[in-house]
């Protein structure tokens, strides 16, 4: 299933400290929804709901600013969001331009729906992020910029324009939302017309997978003293090439069965890389998987152990 964008609803610049925006959510089995706030000056985000549900902690982003002041990017998120029409409401710690962007994306995997949030800062001319995703992804990035002269945006190549307003008249505060399709890496891009500050962060979106189309790519055997992981070739799979959003195996722990279980969730067999992150110098995989106990243990010693 691919992520899409639905509905996208634009808050235009406004001074103050509160809003209420009015944004449909489409239809849709698996859905999410992106609340972006840009704001000028260090003002946190206080308060925010839609359709009267509080989705403050839901943060993927939060207080990417420049220099503690000029420029700052939050993101917020409702899972499986009600459909239709409902309001956007929130509130800053005080006065402040701000805008926002409200995004309905529908096929959004419910269980894993985000990769990395990435975030970066500067004051030159070109707003820039880098990205690590799957093709099967959807980037998306917000950038907020500030100058207090008139100062254009442009939106960088490859990338789907989602909201945009240039800095200047009606507000020193420029903004601008884009997706693109993922890949290896993901240069997420503003270009503007003059130096400014500048804050920006961007996050993958993973697509639905069916349960039945979810191979199973990697098998550890709990007996095995070097803990190595085999992909589904037969191959040992060095540490830095151990890759998250797959599904593995640990076999020598259950007992044969019979038993067939509906989905992967239910196999207590089975893991899930939720994430892995690789250090060079000491040659070890961080992963973090779906289950606990002794699958937990196992990975611990994978980390640090050979694996060819």
């Amino acid at each position: 299933m691919a992520v899409t964008v639905g509905t996208v609803t634009n808050g235009a610049r406004a001074f103050g400290n509160t809003r209420t925006m009015a944004h449909t959510t489409d239809v849709g089995v698996y859905r999410v929804m992106l609340v972006w706030v840009f704001n000028s000056i260090a003002h946190d985000v206080t308060a925010i709901t839609y359709g009267g549900e509080d989705i403050l902690a839901n943060v993927l982003i939060d207080n990417v600013n420049w220099a503690g002041n000029d420029a700052r990017v939050h993101c917020f998120y409702m899972i499986a969001p009600p459909i239709g029409p409902a309001d956007v409401v929130y509130t800053l710690a005080g006065n402040c331009t701000h805008a926002c962007s409200a995004q309905a994306w529908v096929g959004d995997d419910p269980y894993y729906p985000f990769g990395v949030p990435v975030t970066a800062t500067g004051n030159d001319a070109l707003i820039t992020v880098d990205v690590n995703s799957e093709a099967d992804e959807k980037v998306v990035d917000g950038a907020c910029f500030s100058s207090g002269a008139p100062t254009a945006i442009t939106l960088g190549a490859g990338q789907t324009e989602l909201a945009r307003a240039n800095s200047g008249a009606g507000g020193a505060t420029g903004y601008g939302s884009s997706y693109e399709t993922g890949a290896a890496t993901n240069t997420m891009s503003w270009g503007l017309a003059a130096a400014c500050d500048w804050a920006t962060g961007a996050v993958a979106l993973r697509p639905l997978v069916p349960f039945a189309e979810r191979p199973i790519e990697y098998t550890i055997d709990v007996w095995d003293p070097e803990q190595r992981m085999i992909d589904s070739a037969g191959h040992v799979v060095p540490r830095y090439k151990i890759k998250p959003n797959r599904w593995g195996r640990l076999i020598g722990l259950e007992r044969t069965t019979a038993e067939v279980y509906e989905n992967n969730y239910e196999d207590p067999a089975l893991f899930y890389n939720e994430s892995v992150q690789y250090d060079g110098e000491a040659d070890q995989a961080q992963i973090v998987i779906n289950r606990g106990d002794l699958l937990e243990v196992m990975m611990a010693r994978l980390a640090s152990g050979s694996t060819g």
